[in-house]
């Protein structure tokens, strides 16, 4: 059909029409004619046969215009590439196939009814528990990566220990549950089964499982061993009679030598059929035959394939089994993803009889998860993809586009918008114009093509010198994006108002599913995706790891999860990948056929504007925010491309003092200031020694704003002969910092090995202490309601009263606090210091403190600090530069070590019911983490009386 069409144009089929009309002879041999291309067309291999139909369909269609005979996805021979040449004909380029089949195997009966209302028809919030019976197994690792690829907000717990709190008020903590052990389930304690079940039924909650024939490995030693031998007595005791607990299915592991079916392209693979009528499917197609590759080591050999005779119960995907005395009473069917609507015990599920490597299994998890949770978790079909080509013009010889090239290109945006549904689609050209005409006499011709045909593409600057304002740019070596250069956001938006781009290194280049958009001084910042050719990949038989790499990484694997799980997507791809063997078409040609043949997914496309408005309006609010700031020099990548400070790094903190507020943290600030080694952060004019970059709104200002606050000389006074391994360690001190939530993630995203101190207080004192404060300083709540009615006031009070009462009681709950920063930092890194120790012996406190820190040399804090009778506070005397010590003291401000009238009981009262279980939370906690408790805890532990 192809040298049929080639040897004839439309023209002179027409006039052929015309001929066959007035000769009988003429029909005759045309008859004959059809008769041979329809037998040969029948002996035809069934891949070869779709991918010839599939072209010539786009020949008739005349889609690709004059351009086609150079289009990069035309058929010119297998999978096997030529060079560039200087004479312009057009070469050889590879082509990704693979087989497309439909299921011809009879339909199972499935249940279509309805899922089950929930008993009690309550409300459950948008997030995910994840139960799983090995913390570090790779069924665990793949769960957390496909969440996270879908950006679905997911607690993970492990079966054998406590469930965690199920409700919150009237609402449910969690829309799914999700979990990497079925056997695992089946086998939990009664109360904790029962209590889940419960919960399931009440709030309408689906369950999605996983069941192995057996369990993957987790960390090893002891605690290995006891995991394995753990789940061996769960499966002795689950498979007895073949049944999975108390639910009407039966069981059986299937060796995959069984399941080994051979492809058209002669390689093993296991063959999978999803049913045509199962109501879970809705991104994968329905009725596809899926062809998968040999799995690896994560199933030990075996699938899992259920039976179950109740109507209930339907199957999603089975496969056949080369031994039919394997078979039950379907034949030699076996099925391996089971739902469940809810009619045996009001719970619908989907049980997976396989981990979730297989990218068939990551579709299905999806699809599971949205019928589950009643479309709860449905993402929609659509999916807008943007190829923008990066360095045009740029290039050496021989790695350049020709004129043929540059037809292909044309060729391939109208071959996509007709066969794909990409309406309107239009390759984003980076503009290199420097680089222009530097190849040989037919690559310049190409540049010239190029330019001639401008008007069919979209452009962006990717060089600095440009004129023309744009609204969408790439910036050269991805350098100034992120990490953020504030200067280069200022141009974008005054010189060329830009006001979108794309970065891949947000938050980190690896891995991929973790790369989130951001906004930025009015910059909307777009996650861009890397697609596995770069501008060296030019050549298909040079490509690294080999071909099969590539195929695999197209063909179900992270390129087909990207486009299958995110909906919006931009790809970088290099003016070289449609040049040579043009690999860019391998690639997506590829990817959009297996897209199109296995999934409901709708290809779409859409300008850079219009793909920022969808992306953002549909992001997560830290999204729509300034970016995490974390340390560049923590990602060699990002040290690379760093365009600010060389010396950030060396001036970070790290050392923080974080609160809580009215502790003591300005004169622990003060005292530790007085040692050489420790090198305090700039004053500020109106929040004097306190920093607060870490909260809002000074933490969109970026890292130059924190690096401002320490980028200052002091001489250095410690002797380096004598201590030649110390080194100036900067530290800060805002006391807002510990009750903020957002903040101990955001501290250990730029000081991932910071030092954090916190005091911690009776916190009854503290919340009256913050009182008087706000007193003195003239608040009208605090000047207008007693202390008494603002911590007891209700929701139904002023405003100002209810923020006073807020930040009196708040920072005073310190053990759910601390365990905020124990999940950033380890314990070790947290240094806790009792606040009555503090106020009453400050140097043995902070000499305790620099002993911890390893400073040198260990400073006598008793010569420094002295005691003020008129004051009732310590002040200090602070060393001069030859380490000697002012003999006149220097006292804390006014506002520090104020006077007031003692707390009333009926307060006090009050404020130890109040913290009565947080206290008795916070003692727990300290001595999980082997802290010793302060004095004023264990006097309220020992029943108020004061212990030694």
């Amino acid at each position: 059909l192809n040298a049929f069409q080639r040897l004839f144009s439309a023209r002179q089929l027409c006039a052929c029409r015309r001929c066959l009309t007035r000769s009988p002879r003429t029909w005759l041999a045309a008859c004959v004619l059809l008769v041979l291309c329809v037998h040969y067309l029948l002996l035809l291999p069934r891949p070869l046969l779709t991918a010839n139909s599939d072209a010539a369909r786009q020949r008739l269609a005349g889609s690709a215009g004059p351009a086609d005979s150079r289009d990069g996805s035309s058929q010119r021979g297998s999978e096997g590439g030529g060079g560039n040449s200087d004479s312009g004909t057009p070469p050889r380029h590879p082509r990704l196939q693979f087989a497309c089949r439909r299921s011809d195997a009879p339909e199972w009966p499935v249940d279509l009814g309805p899922l089950p209302a929930g008993q009690l028809k309550l409300r459950s919030d948008a997030k995910i528990l994840l139960l799983v019976d090995n913390e570090n197994g790779p069924v665990t690792r793949q769960l957390i990566n496909l969440l996270e690829h879908m950006r679905l907000s997911y607690k993970t717990a492990p079966t054998w220990k406590p469930l965690p709190h199920l409700t919150s008020s009237d609402r449910g903590r969690f829309g799914a549950i999700l979990m990497d052990s079925l056997s695992a389930y089946l086998n939990m304690d009664r109360w904790n089964r029962g209590l889940l079940d419960r919960y399931c039924r009440d709030y309408a909650v689906g369950q999605v499982a996983a069941m192995l024939a057996s369990g993957g490995g987790g960390s090893g030693g002891v605690r290995r061993r006891r995991q394995q031998q753990r789940r061996r007595r769960q499966q002795q005791k689950l498979y007895r009679n073949g049944r999975l607990g108390d639910l009407p299915v039966w069981a059986s592991p299937v060796s995959i030598g069984d399941l080994i079916n051979s492809s058209s392209s002669g390689s093993a693979n296991i063959g999978i059929h999803v049913s045509r009528l199962s109501p879970v499917t809705r991104l994968t197609k329905s009725g596809i035959l899926a062809e998968l590759p040999l799995p690896g080591d994560t199933g030990a050999g075996h699938w899992m394939t259920f039976n179950t005779s109740h109507e209930g119960y339907g199957y999603v995907a089975w496969f056949k089994s080369s031994n039919k005395a394997n078979g039950d009473s379907g034949g030699d069917r076996l099925a391996t993803v089971l739902s469940d609507s809810g009619r045996y015990d009001g719970i619908a599920r989907v049980i997976f009889g396989y981990d979730f490597s297989p990218w068939l299994h990551a579709a299905l998890l999806a699809d599971a998860l949205a019928w589950t949770s009643r479309g709860r978790f449905a993402q929609s079909l659509d999916r807008f993809v943007q190829v923008d080509i990066d360095d045009v013009f740029v290039g050496p010889s021989g790695l350049r586009m020709l004129p043929n090239d540059v037809d292909a290109l044309v060729a391939t945006q109208r071959r996509w918008r007709s066969r794909f549904g990409l309406s309107g689609f239009t390759f984003q050209l980076g503009f290199s114009g420097r680089y222009f005409g530097r190849g040989n006499p037919a690559e310049n011709a190409g540049d010239a093509r190029l330019l001639t045909l401008r008007r069919h593409f979209l452009w962006f600057p990717h060089m600095y010198k440009h004129n023309k304002p744009h609204t969408y740019a790439i910036s050269p070596h991805h350098s100034g994006v992120y990490p953020v250069h504030e200067p280069l956001y200022a141009a974008w938006r005054s010189v060329w108002s830009i006001n979108v781009t794309s970065t891949e290194e947000y938050p980190h280049l690896r891995p991929a599913r973790r790369r989130r958009g951001f906004v930025y001084n009015g910059v909307r910042v777009l996650p861009r995706e890397t697609c596995g050719i770069y501008t060296h990949t030019v050549r298909l038989a040079d490509y690294p790891r080999g071909q099969q790499r590539l195929r695999q990484l197209v063909l179900g694997g992270e390129l087909f999860h990207t486009v299958l799980l995110h909906p919006i997507c931009v790809f970088m791809t290099h003016m070289p990948n449609y040049a040579n063997d043009r690999l860019a078409y391998y690639v997506f040609d590829g990817l959009f056929n297996f897209l199109t043949c296995h999934t409901n997914i709708r290809l779409r496309w859409a300008d850079p504007q219009r793909l920022a408005t969808l992306y953002f309006n549909s992001a997560h609010r830290e999204e729509r925010q300034a970016p995490l700031w974390l340390s560049p020099c923590a990602d060699p990548r990002h040290r690379e491309i760093w365009a600010g400070p060389k010396d950030l790094c060396a001036r970070l903190p790290s050392l923080l003092i974080v609160g809580p507020q009215k502790t003591g943290s300005t004169a622990l600030h003060t005292f530790l200031s007085l040692h050489p080694q420790l090198l305090p952060s700039i004053k500020h004019p109106r929040t004097f020694e306190e920093v607060q970059f870490f909260t809002d709104p000074n933490y969109a200002k970026g890292l130059l704003h924190y690096y401002s606050y320490f980028n200052y000389t002091r001489e250095f006074t410690v002797n380096f002969t004598v201590d030649p391994g110390a080194r100036p360690i900067y530290f800060e001190k805002s006391a807002n910092y510990f009750d903020q939530a957002r903040v101990p993630g955001r501290v250990k995203a730029l000081l991932p090995s910071a030092r954090i101190v916190a005091i911690l207080m009776d916190p009854a004192q503290r919340a009256y202490s913050w009182y008087q404060h706000q007193l003195a300083h003239g608040d009208p709540a605090a000047t207008n309601y007693s202390f008494y009615q603002v911590i007891t006031s209700d929701d139904a009070a002023p405003r100002e009263v209810r923020q006073l009462r807020h930040r009196c009681l708040r920072p005073g709950r310190y053990a759910n606090i601390l365990k905020r920063w124990f999940r950033q930092y380890r314990p070790r890194s947290v240094y806790l210091v009792d606040g009555d120790q503090l106020r009453n012996s400050p140097a043995q406190t902070v000499h305790r403190l620099q002993r911890w820190l390893g400073l040198k040399p260990q400073v006598d804090y008793t010569q420094l600090l002295l005691y003020n009778k008129r004051k009732g506070f310590y002040c200090y005397r602070p060393v001069l530069s030859d380490l000697t010590v002012e003999r006149r003291p220097r006292c804390l401000g006014k506002g520090k070590g104020r006077r007031y009238p003692a707390i009333d009981e009926a307060s006090l009262a009050y404020l130890r019911t109040y913290y009565r279980h947080d206290n008795a939370q916070l003692y727990k906690l300290l001595r999980r983490h082997s802290y010793k408790p302060p004095g004023w805890l264990l006097a309220l532990q020992n029943g108020g009386k004061p212990v030694a």
